[in-house]
């Protein structure tokens, strides 16, 4: 076997097992370990999507066997530095920013005047990796940027828990990371210099590097490991803190036993698994050690970058035109988007809202909106105002009327500023929307057994294309298929993904109710002073989309429905796994047009499902004293019967039959309780039930023919 197919199977063999020993000790060392063992522990499926891809990465590198390792720059990657600070001395310069990027380049094209400096044994493998970086030129809608945005924040320190990234969390949120390669420079804790996150075949909105602010610019070489990590290089010492049997999964970097120390050592320096002269690689740029000795990559740690930038899903850093300039005209006017009619549309007369944006360098005080609905005349309207360049406003235009149905809604803007637009490329938008002037009565039953995912006139909504609702055999409260959310699979936190009912006209049936069948488990501890869940919500507006009440929302342990709460293993559920929830609508019962859907929120845990929707009358709700209510559904029953209440005190239920003998008896708990009386014969029951509220009587017709 050669040494280099055996370094590699002993690399991927540590990799799929898990193996991460303590990273060597330095001043200011690298947290990437760190933050691949806390990744792992949200994703316990990651070291296998980690092995695979790096199967990958060497077809990858296989197939490509005569990429230059020395080359001129190929790959420009646009890059976002995010300076989150909490005082003016971690508030970095624009000057400092500019070095960031100034060695980055420098590094990885092999440019720097101290590459003379490379043994003469291994210039001839160190590499211009062909990869070089800007600060973005344009952002994500399109307008110049200088790729540098800041936030004072108030956290005193970050670590590798990743909320640096996300603005919620006292950070700031990543741009397109398919777009854009992402940089934080923050204050870390003491001793952390900064850690990358490793490519793992599929775009998370974490995906990026990190780095305290005190080890960036001139002469630092931090953003150029932690980048490393990023595109796919391991610590030159393969992590295996002097076994000698670590893999950074490269041909050309001898085997080492250690990280450098904090000082550069002198050349030749040998240890306990490189023994003879030349000795260890101690000034590349994936090992520890003083700044003044680092000055290389090799041409297989080359080949490893170009295979991650050469391949989906990362390959869209390189066709990024993050780093085009945008030229802006002295007059030039743009319809970014269109907020109204956009989706659902709940009458036949609606008012459009448009967004306008001045592209142009000149205040912007004239310009001609044009729009029109399916293949209809145009309708111009001439806007007047004052916006400056790069500003966006919304615009209302006149109230138009059309007829129930799906229809196209185009707009597009002309003569900015009494001039001619030199621009057309950023004048039109279209939507789709579809009117329902009227919901559909009541009741409304689904159980996701039609093929058809999202459902006749259900709505969607998964802003990043990932792992949404969809529908699923794999598990059913009833028939052979439910809704699911794959969360296990969901490298996200705080993502949300939407799935809207049709329309419902409330008015049909009186104190109307909805249940539905829910299974969840989590994938962490929830007892843990870090406890993560996702979250479940349902939300109705009977505005037509505008407003929103929450009326659902459960997490952790309150949406559980297995004992024990948390597993590592995928959760699919059984039949006893599943749990009735029910909603009561009556609040809403005068509205002939509500929208209800369902709302997930992704903190990375375990699967959830839902099967059985129903929105139906609630017959047989009476008064226990004077704020308790006792819902029997449906009612006439087939046998399975569902009782609700919301008293906090059990009751005991009794049921007699038509000749007043007592059949059954059982206890209702507060909330959602089912109820087997397959068992009886169809006719006329009641249900009384007692506590010490007093006493309530129900009736309940079984007809199991139904």
């Amino acid at each position: 076997m050669k040494a280099n197919q055996k370094k590699f199977i002993l690399g991927l063999l540590i990799l799929i097992l898990g193996i991460n020993n303590l990273i060597g000790q330095s001043e200011d060392h690298c947290g990437t370990d760190e933050n691949l063992k806390r990744l792992k522990t949200l994703d316990p499926k990651l070291e296998q999507k980690m092995a695979d891809y790096e199967v990958q990465i060497q077809e990858w590198i296989a197939n490509h066997p005569n990429l230059r390792t020395s080359q001129s720059p190929t790959i420009t990657v646009p890059v976002v530095l995010h300076i989150v600070y909490k005082n003016a001395t971690e508030n970095i310069s624009t000057t400092i920013c500019n070095q960031i990027i100034t060695v980055l380049n420098q590094d990885y094209g092999r440019t720097n005047s101290d590459t003379n400096q490379t043994p003469a044994v291994w210039k001839s493998i160190s590499a211009n990796t062909g990869v070089q970086f800007c600060l973005a030129q344009r952002d994500p809608s399109g307008a110049p940027t200088t790729g540098i945005e800041r936030r004072s924040t108030t956290i005193a320190n970050f670590t590798t828990d990743d909320k640096v990234k996300f603005f919620a969390q006292g950070g700031l949120d990543a741009w397109d990371v398919s777009r854009y390669f992402n940089i934080w420079i923050c204050d870390l804790t003491p001793g952390l210099g900064g850690y990358g996150e490793f490519p793992t075949g599929s775009l998370s909105n974490t995906y990026g590097q990190v780095s305290d602010y005190a080890v960036v610019g001139t002469g630092q070489w931090v953003c150029t490991h932690e980048c490393g990590h990023c595109f796919n290089l391991r610590h030159i010492w393969g992590d295996d803190s002097g076994a000698c049997t670590g893999s950074d999964l490269v041909a050309d970097t001898p085997n080492q036993a250690n990280n450098s120390p904090g000082t550069c050592p002198t050349y030749p320096a040998l240890d306990a698994c490189t023994t003879v002269a030349p000795g260890i690689m101690f000034m590349n740029y994936m090992d520890y050690g003083g700044n003044s000795c680092k000055n290389m990559l090799t041409n297989g740690q080359s080949a490893r970058i170009n295979a991650v930038l050469g391949s989906a899903p990362y390959i869209s850093l390189a066709t990024s035109s993050g780093c085009m300039p945008v030229v802006l005209m002295a007059n030039d006017a743009g319809n970014p988007s269109i907020i109204r009619p956009n989706g659902l549309v709940c009458s036949t007369s609606f008012t459009p809202v448009v967004q306008l944006r001045n592209w142009g360098t000149n205040t912007l005080t004239t310009v001609n909106i044009n729009y029109k609905i399916d293949s209809n005349p145009i309708t111009t309207f001439s806007w007047t105002g004052s916006v400056g360049s790069l500003t966006i406003i919304n615009v209302t235009l006149p109230t138009m009327t059309t007829t129930a149905g799906s229809h196209t809604f185009k707009c597009y803007t002309t003569i900015p500023n009494s001039t001619t637009d030199p621009n057309n490329a950023n004048d039109t938008a279209y939507s789709s929307f579809n009117v329902i002037p009227l919901g559909q009565p009541l009741p409304f039953s689904y159980g996701f057994e039609p093929t058809t995912f999202p459902p006749t006139g259900w709505t969607l909504y998964n802003p990043d294309a990932a792992v949404t609702l969809a529908r699923t055999t794999g598990a059913a409260k009833t028939g052979v298929a439910s809704m699911w959310f794959n969360s296990i699979n969901y490298t996200c936190n705080g993502c949300i993904d939407e799935i809207t009912l049709p329309n419902l006209d409330l008015t049909t049936m009186s104190s109307p109710l909805m249940t539905f069948q829910v299974a969840y488990r989590l994938l962490s501890d929830p007892t843990q002073p870090t406890a993560w869940s996702d979250t479940l919500r349902v939300l109705i507006s009977t505005d037509c989309g505008i407003t929103w009440n929450q009326i659902y929302n459960k997490f952790s342990s309150a949406l559980t429905t297995i004992i024990p709460a948390f597993s590592t293993t995928p959760f699919v559920p059984t039949a006893p796994d599943w749990r009735l929830e029910t909603i009561n609508l009556a609040p809403y019962a005068t509205s002939a047009n509500a929208i209800l859907k369902f709302r997930t929120v992704s903190d990375y845990e375990n699967n959830l499902y839902i099967d059985d929707i129903n929105i139906m009358a609630s017959t047989g709700i009476k008064n226990i004293g004077k704020t308790e209510t006792l819902i029997v559904y449906p009612n006439p029953s087939t046998g399975n019967v569902n009782l609700y209440s919301n008293s906090v005190k059990a009751q005991k239920i009794v049921v007699i039959n038509s000749l007043g003998e007592r059949v059954k008896e059982f206890v209702l708990e507060f909330g959602s309780n089912q109820l087997d009386l397959s068992d009886l014969s169809d006719g006329f029951y009641f249900l009384n039930g007692q506590n010490e509220s007093g006493i309530t009587t129900s009736k309940l017709i079984l007809n199991k023919e139904k």
